[in-house]
């Protein structure tokens, strides 16, 4: 944990403006697709709910917004924010609930274990000891019983009660999907609508492709989301890996390229998209397309796709494709282009598979000029 230098903080206009007001909170509601994480947990035999618990506050920690807290007016960021949470009793005579509070640990699997075990070793409603002088928590509950459309919380009327509230409610069927109604609450003068909502697309990506490629008990966790940008670094540093370990040209190509270095701010424009894989909050590869300029209207360019030797010849590349592909295309783009070498062979042979074409000359003017392969496909 760390104090925040309020005065030199990016953020000290908006959090001394949302600060002074008298009730600074707000809460936002949606509905999240759970198809693919239901049968997950019930594929592996773990609780949803307490699947769930981990899933929304592993991706919480992904965020510094969900990790600020107020102290006296003062901003503190955790390292870590641990789940808080409602359960019922054992005793169905007994309506009312128990708080309980357990470190987040990994992977999903283990943790699954450990709250059911707290759960069921905490014999009374609320444990001072695990509460009190605490604010590295996040608070959660469920209303299993309805489906909500709306959803608002008891809270104190102090301005630095600044401790996430996450709910979700009753799943439902909607045509071949299931939606789970999902509200998430936070201070206004440390998250924007901006934070929540990639907050809300980190944790449906998450629910998307957990268990995409392996089990939860033999090859951990893996998970696709939106570039941030703390990953620029790790990315830039694996895509030059791969060029090193192929012999790969290195002059005028995404080696030699600035951009490589700023994946995150090259992908800010709304046309674009890049997404990283990662398993156990290690990085494994990346994949996004861009409107190179010069291309041929409605056609991007698939950019970036390289993934670390570790993560090869599992499925995630293939998965990564496909997905970039529907992505691009749910964009409103028609065709996609993209430009490789021949000593990327095993990555050319998954482009022709995924009924990309070879062209005669490039299209469009990305600068990387070494190129030696170049594809397109409609989509």
């Amino acid at each position: 944990m760390k104090y925040i230098d309020i005065e030199n903080w990016k953020r000290k206009e908006h959090f001394k403006f949302f600060y002074k007001m008298d009730y600074p909170q707000y809460n936002i509601c949606t509905d999240l697709d759970i198809t693919n994480f239901l049968s997950f947990t019930q594929k592996e035999k773990l609780s949803f709910y307490y699947s769930m618990i981990y899933a929304v506050t592993h991706i919480a920690n992904e965020s510094e917004n969900f990790r600020y807290r107020i102290r006296d007016g003062k901003v503190v960021l955790h390292d870590v924010i641990h789940p808080s949470f409602t359960e019922m009793n054992d005793d169905v005579s007994d309506d009312l609930f128990k708080m309980v509070t357990v470190d987040l640990i990994e992977p999903i699997a283990d943790f699954v274990e450990e709250a059911q075990k707290e759960s069921q070793d905490q014999k009374i409603y609320f444990d001072p000891k695990k509460l009190i002088g605490r604010d590295d928590l996040i608070y959660i509950t469920c209303i299993p019983w309805i489906s909500f459309t709306h959803l608002s919380h008891t809270i104190s009327l102090k301005k630095d009660d600044a401790v996430p509230r996450i709910s979700w409610g009753k799943y439902y069927n909607e045509g071949d999907k299931i939606l789970l109604p999902f509200s998430v609450q936070v201070h206004h003068a440390l998250a924007d609508g901006i934070h929540v909502g990639q907050y809300i697309e980190r944790l449906q990506s998450y629910l998307d492709n957990i268990g995409m490629s392996q089990s939860v008990n033999d090859r951990g966790n893996m998970v696709v989301r939106p570039i941030e940008e703390r990953d620029n670094k790790t990315i830039a540093a694996l895509i030059r890996k791969v060029f090193d370990e192929f012999n790969a040209p290195k002059k005028d190509t995404v080696y030699d390229d600035p951009q490589t270095d700023m994946l995150f701010q090259a992908f800010t424009d709304s046309r674009a998209e890049y997404w990283v894989v990662e398993s156990d909050n290690k990085i494994l590869g990346g994949c996004g397309f861009y409107p190179t300029k010069g291309l041929p209207e409605l056609c991007a360019e698939i950019v970036k796709f390289y993934l670390s030797d570790e993560s090869r010849g599992k499925g995630t590349g293939s998965y990564l494709l496909n997905m970039i592909q529907d992505r691009a295309a749910k964009a409103g783009y028609t065709h996609l282009y993209i430009e490789s070498f021949d000593e990327f062979k095993h990555a050319v042979a998954l482009y022709e598979k995924n009924g990309f074409r070879h062209l005669n000359n490039r299209l469009g003017d990305s600068g990387h000029y070494a190129t030696t392969i170049h594809m397109l496909k409609e989509l």
